[in-house]
């Protein structure tokens, strides 16, 4: 039986990005089907941007835990950085030992993709002979990062070696899942989509709404993996008939892109009605989403997005709002289009328009199919009997 499992990342905790929601969502149904949870983060982090970062603590009955922090001078001294790297795989290797020599890990979570880790980690965790899953939510760094359509043969080779370390891998997508089996070698998978913590929706906590109604979009606004200028588009076409309307958008994005996406609203003279809001807190997400007239977010027609599923999805089913998503990834084979959500074809912000109108004409009916949507991603995608399933597709491949 799976009892404790280990997970081995490079995301920020309890607070981050939609990779750390995942973890965070996961892990409580492992949790929740008395699995003890264990996660370690060697993300770099310097000295001197700790703030109000937490060295460790308990997020949904899991422990996190940073194994090190950087001495802020290797920002500038290259030594510096090897003496800390050498000292957080020093650490790493301790706090398995100390978790595993009286109470065994079942298996350890690798939560991260590069060949440099790779080589960096693995047989940290191999060395106490801990069976290793390949947890992966995108195609690798140059389908993800640089836009490709392929894999280079050297990256693939290396790949190929480093995989054997694995005995499974959990996948977000069918189409990772055929990259993997093709572009690698065959492993036992287990395809985990999108996975909700519905008791955060739940939760008594407001967010400080001044009564505005607004169209609303959260991610990390990655102009690579969302494409937002459709959005903007989309909402300049219609903003006019609906002038008490804001577009709010939620999320951090590099200098470039948010330049860019400025240029964008301000040439489209809707400065005045497109808020960029930044970041917003883990328990500030649900209560943003549910006071927000109409949810959107879009995908552009890439390798990249094939790859993956909207790991805000879910949180917008969750919030009874209606929700408009692109048709890209695996969403069609579970969202139906003015069943659950509204599903328009990518790169078109005309058709978006056009759907965001219907909605906001027709919102008596767009209601219905928000809750609808609700109702259907809390029986499918609940994060207690989605790990139960992957609790009992370790029990079997672990053997």
């Amino acid at each position: 039986m799976i009892k404790k499992i280990g997970i081995l990342t490079f995301w920020e905790f309890p607070e981050g990005m939609a990779p750390t929601t995942r973890i965070l969502a996961y892990s409580k149904g492992l949790v929740t089907n008395n699995v003890n949870v264990y996660i370690y983060s060697v993300k770099r982090i310097f000295k001197d941007e700790l703030h109000s970062i937490r060295e460790s603590g308990v997020v949904n009955g899991a422990r996190y835990s940073y194994l090190h922090f950087f001495n802020s001078l290797g920002r500038k001294r290259k030594v510096f950085r090897i003496i800390d790297e050498i000292i957080l795989r020093i650490k790493l290797i301790f706090n398995v030992w100390k978790s595993n020599r009286n109470d065994p890990f079942n298996c350890f979570f690798i939560s991260f993709d590069d060949n440099h880790s790779f080589s960096a980690y693995l047989k940290l965790i191999k060395f106490f002979n801990i069976p290793l899953i390949f947890v992966a939510d995108e195609f690798p760094i140059p389908i993800r990062d640089f836009m490709k359509n392929e894999v280079p043969i050297d990256m693939l080779d290396k790949y190929r070696y480093h995989h054997k370390s694995f005995s499974a891998r959990i996948l977000m997508s069918n189409a990772l899942k055929e990259f993997y089996d093709n572009q690698i070698f065959p492993k036992p998978t287990f395809i985990l989509n999108t996975i909700i913590d519905a008791s955060r929706f739940i939760s008594e906590f407001q967010y400080n709404y001044h009564g505005i109604p607004y169209i609303c979009y959260m991610g990390n606004l990655d102009l690579r993996k969302d494409n937002v200028q459709n959005i903007i588009e989309a909402f300049s076409l219609i903003h006019s008939d609906f002038p008490e309307l804001e577009l709010h958008l939620y999320g951090v994005p590099s200098a470039e892109h948010l330049s860019h996406l400025r240029d964008k609203v301000r040439n489209l003279f809707i400065t005045d009605k497109v808020m960029f809001k930044g970041r917003a807190g883990y328990q500030e997400v649900p209560s943003i989403l549910k006071n927000a007239k109409v949810l959107v977010n879009s995908q552009p027609i890439t390798k990249r997005a094939q790859g993956g599923f909207p790991t805000k999805l879910g949180e917008y089913l969750l919030s009874s709002r209606p929700s408009v998503f692109t048709d890209s990834g695996d969403i069609s084979l579970y969202i139906k289009d003015r069943k659950h959500a509204f599903i328009v074809d990518p790169e078109n912000p005309i058709a978006y328009s056009k759907t965001l109108r219907y909605i906001l004409e027709n919102y008596s009916e767009a209601l219905t199919i928000a809750y609808e949507g609700t109702r259907f991603v809390s029986e499918n995608f609940d994060a207690k009997s989605q790990t139960k399933e992957l609790v009992e597709f370790l029990d079997v491949n672990l053997k």
